[in-house]
């Protein structure tokens, strides 16, 4: 019953959410990262020297089955000290087909990794080495009982 409660009240918090409520379906971890995008200047770079920018903040919520992918505003309101935090759905990927890898800390970058599916690879950024060592962990093992499970 309180699964369901929190999955319900997770779906309300993301505009265009689809249903999170499955049987089996239980939620892991949520993190918010920085969206980064690089130069199209092809492979002829090295990826030490590449340059990244941000494009965007993102809201990774993950769960035993998927990782919910949702582009993540921030609405300030004046005169107070409140900063809202709004989520739009992008993507929600089976971690069956998901892969994640570090990406190595350079002159230009640093707490980077890339959450690759199918048809989408987002490139993203922690904002410490701890995050990023945490949620790469979580994320692995999860990815791999999955695997698994199937």
């Amino acid at each position: 019953m309180e699964r369901e409660k929190f999955l319900q009240d997770l779906q309300k918090k993301i505009v265009n959410c689809p249903v999170l409520a499955e049987k089996s379906r239980h939620f892991i971890r949520e993190e918010d990262v920085i969206l980064l995008s690089t130069p199209n200047i092809g492979k002829q770079v090295k990826p030490e020297l590449r340059v990244y920018q941000q494009v965007g903040d993102l809201g990774l919520f993950l769960f035993n089955d998927a990782l919910l992918v949702a582009t993540l505003t921030f609405k300030f309101v004046p005169f107070q000290r409140l900063v809202q935090r709004n989520y739009k759905f992008q993507a929600c990927v089976a971690l069956k087909k998901l892969r994640v890898e570090n990406l190595a800390d350079s002159k230009y970058v640093k707490n980077a990794f890339t959450i690759v599916s199918p048809k989408r690879l987002w490139l993203c950024q922690a904002y410490s080495w701890d995050q990023k060592f945490q949620w790469i962990s979580v994320l692995e093992s999860s990815i791999t009982a999955a695997l698994e499970k199937s």
